[in-house]
């Protein structure tokens, strides 16, 4: 009872179907986390004219170093900007940057996890290539308040109308210049991005002189959680556990199941043995021999009686020691009626004499019926053979007294007739036939001739 109560309240349905539906609850999950792995996998770090609250940015060009290019800031479009590049100058750049720490140059973002960064850009202009750099802070080579101390990570990309570039971060190198005016050591010569405190987007390396507008739409530093190849293992992983746990939760359904089966087959094994026994029982108790036949009439079973009444070993084969208990004299009118309600389909009803076992041949009725299936057809034959012995001496022993007392009146020359109460003749000898009125029909023609004569005779009195 309890093992039921949970499921109270919960729809029929969903408890049969229960799996399936997980199944595809399962399956569409599996198919989101596909479609929006990108959002899964990797973590973003975004700048974007819309979130500038935290930055300082300013435009610069090479007038800051002694050349003579100039550059302003969109003070209408945030990350915009725009420069004119002179001929005067070897060395001609422009470009935007953004502080994250304005102030020291020290503290800012740890990008060393990042794999990359995607730049949109919109540019009109003569050249053909970006620069973007990546400063680092570090005091065993910065100083704070001093920006140009800070590692130059330095990667170029192309240059178009509008750019979308993806930039892996160990694609970068840190600037010669950088390198040639610190002297710093091989080992901190490499690409650093544990300390950001500013990037910046510039002219490639000799962009030629002119007139150069930007637009930064966004600048999005980019890690993968886990790689797609560690993603789609572990989604073949889960769906390898779910179908494990799916199997052992069958694998013990069926279990109970088949548990469940053999307890019921065994409690029907059971019951059908107590009803059996209740049935052979019954049948032993019975005083009639009870035997059965297959459908072409061969005897297969024959109840314990027939063995106790025969003498014959219990347990012996029906086919070979039914007849010959049958009486000589009955065995052949017996055996033909039985074949003639086999091949009728017909009940079987005669009286035969069976040897006992004392050697003495006993009368018994027996009786058999078909058993049909639900075409119609005999499946098999069920009888009875009912001792009636006692019965068959008293109708012989009846008909012998009638015969003799019919003798005895046939032999006497006297007229005797037999008549009830009422004085109507039954019955008489053959001397009485002599005389009409003592015969029963003479009888009964003069009772009505004197009827007739007496309904006259009040008629004429009339």
């Amino acid at each position: 009872m309890l093992g039921t109560e949970w499921r109270q309240g919960i729809p029929s349905w969903l408890f049969r179907y229960g799996q399936e539906i997980a199944l595809l609850f399962l399956l569409a999950l599996s198919a989101a986390a596909v479609w929006c792995q990108d959002r899964l996998l990797t973590r973003t770090i975004a700048f974007t004219p819309a979130n500038t609250a935290s930055l300082v940015t300013y435009a610069y060009a090479d007038k800051d170093v002694g050349g003579s290019s100039s550059a302003l800031a969109d003070s209408h479009r945030p990350f915009g900007w725009s420069c004119r590049l002179t001929s005067r100058a070897s060395n001609r750049y422009c470009g935007l940057e953004l502080l994250i720490d304005p102030t020291r140059y020290a503290r800012g973002l740890d990008l060393s996890q990042f794999d990359k960064v995607k730049v949109r850009i919109t540019y009109s202009g003569p050249g053909d290539q970006f620069s973007i750099y990546l400063k680092n802070h570090d005091p065993r080579y910065s100083i704070a308040g001093r920006g140009e101390t800070n590692k130059f990570n330095r990667m170029d990309f192309p240059a178009s109308g509008s750019t979308a570039a993806e930039l892996a971060l160990g694609q970068f190198r840190v600037a010669e210049w950088w390198l040639t005016a610190n002297h710093v050591s091989p080992e901190l010569g490499q690409p650093q991005f544990d300390n950001i405190t500013s990037l910046s987007i510039q002219t490639g390396p000799n962009a030629p002189p002119g007139d150069y507008r930007f637009q930064i739409q966004s600048i999005r530093f980019v890690r993968n959680v886990v790689t797609r190849e560690q993603f789609y293992l572990a989604l073949l992983g889960a769906w390898g556990v779910v179908l494990l746990m799916l199997l052992g939760w069958r694998i013990t359904r069926q279990k109970l199941e088949w548990k469940r089966r053999v307890a019921e087959s065994r409690r029907a094994e059971d019951a059908l043995r107590r009803s059996n026994s209740r049935a052979y029982a019954m049948l032993d108790s019975i005083p009639q021999i009870i035997w059965e036949s297959d459908s072409d009439g061969v005897y297969t079973y024959l109840s314990p009686q027939w063995y106790a009444f025969t003498g014959i070993r219990t347990g012996a084969d029906p086919r070979t020691v039914w007849t010959g208990c049958i009486h000589p004299d009955d065995r052949r009118s017996m055996t033909a009626l039985w074949r003639e309600s086999i091949s009728g389909g017909m009940p079987f009803d005669t009286e035969y004499r069976l040897l006992h076992k004392d050697g003495e041949h006993r009368w018994f009725l027996a009786r058999a019926v078909p058993c049909r299936d639900t075409d119609g057809r005999i499946m098999c034959w069920y009888g009875t053979c009912t001792d009636v012995h006692e019965r068959i001496l008293a109708q012989q022993a009846l008909h012998e007294s009638e015969t003799l007392t019919r003798g005895i009146l046939e032999a006497s020359p006297d007229c005797i007739t037999l008549m009830n109460l009422d004085g109507q003749v039954l019955d008489c000898n053959e001397a009485a036939e002599q005389y009409p009125e003592a015969t029963p029909h003479g009888w009964l023609e003069s009772q009505q001739a004197r009827s007739e004569e007496a309904e006259a005779a009040r008629a004429a009195l009339a």
